[in-house]
């Protein structure tokens, strides 16, 4: 029980993710609504052609796990423009952006 809850949490990291990434600076529910609205569409066809259970509870971890991506993309998103305010300084940065990964260092 325990390791299909975490299952159903951590297969929806990636999805918040990547909707970060893909979408820049996407509001939090906008996140939250897509990712419940992809499981629901998962929960639904599990439903009507009878693979698997269709639960609310697998709903509800979706979405946690969509919201813990999501959560992972901001935070280094805001670590990315904080060290991005370091380099102007002239030290090293690390910058986190929707399209690009860079690192820059002043010689």
């Amino acid at each position: 029980m325990l390791i299909q809850i975490i299952a159903n949490v951590l297969a929806f990291v990636p999805i918040g993710l990547l909707l970060g990434c893909a979408f820049g600076r996407m509001k939090w529910w906008k996140a939250l609504a897509i990712g419940g609205g992809f499981s629901l569409l998962i929960e639904m066809l599990q439903f009507t052609f009878a693979r698997g259970f269709a639960e609310f509870d697998d709903l509800f971890q979706n979405v946690l796990g969509c919201a813990i991506g999501f959560g992972v993309y901001v935070g280094g998103r805001l670590v990315g423009d904080a060290d991005s305010v370091e380099a102007r300084d002239g030290q090293k940065s690390f910058s986190l952006t929707p399209n690009t990964v860079s690192y820059e260092t002043d010689w």
